[in-house]
């Protein structure tokens, strides 16, 4: 089965939020009459040799503490309870949202363009597989999902980061100046040096 790691387990072994694995088998413990899972072997591509006794890029991924509140009515008054609960800290990674796809490169994928909230959304789906012919539109969707302006909170974010990157090559260039060096010739994009 193939699944996606929820948390950032060990950054040197490649387990962190998103990455994904095959499940190559499953241990479980039995408490009474329930029976649950204590280590979950998943092949992580890149992990390497994490011990001896397993094979390279099977890495154990055991359960961990997980809280959360939830809201009860007990006689008449509401109260929120605080439950805890080991749970393994994957997910299976067939399907996943376009904010979890960034940064992927798919080969395939069927998308549900209807579903996302904004243009950046969109761009994210179309954006991450590798050909036209790689994906498969899930339902219809309304040409404003492709039409819509970015948020106006996104364009002045835009316009911030733009003004920040002239300055950057304005005071690069004074500084290389300074220095006798050949300043950079900055267009918008790119970065250009006579050598």
């Amino acid at each position: 089965m193939k699944v996606m790691i929820k948390d950032n387990l060990a950054f040197s072994k490649r387990l962190v939020n998103g990455a994904e694995g095959i499940v190559t088998r499953v241990i479980y413990e039995e408490c009474g009459s329930r029976r649950f899972a204590s280590v979950v072997y998943v092949r992580v591509p890149g992990a390497g040799k994490v011990c001896d006794d397993l094979e390279e890029d099977v890495v154990p991924i055991f359960p961990e503490p997980v809280s959360f509140a939830v809201d009860v009515c007990i006689n008449g008054q509401a109260s929120k309870v605080s439950v805890s609960r080991l749970q393994m800290p994957l997910i299976p990674a067939y399907a996943y949202t376009d904010y979890k796809s960034q940064g992927k490169s798919l080969k395939y994928a069927i998308l549900d363009i209807e579903s996302a909230f904004t243009l950046q959304g969109v761009y994210v789906m179309l954006s991450r597989v590798q050909s036209l012919q790689g994906v498969l539109i899930l339902r219809p969707f309304s040409l404003v999902k492709l039409y819509s302006r970015l948020s106006q909170e996104l364009r002045a974010e835009l316009g911030r980061i733009d003004k920040l990157a002239e300055l950057t090559a304005q005071r690069f260039d004074m500084a290389t100046c300074r220095e006798g060096r050949m300043p950079l010739n900055y267009t918008r994009g790119e970065f250009e040096a006579d050598f």
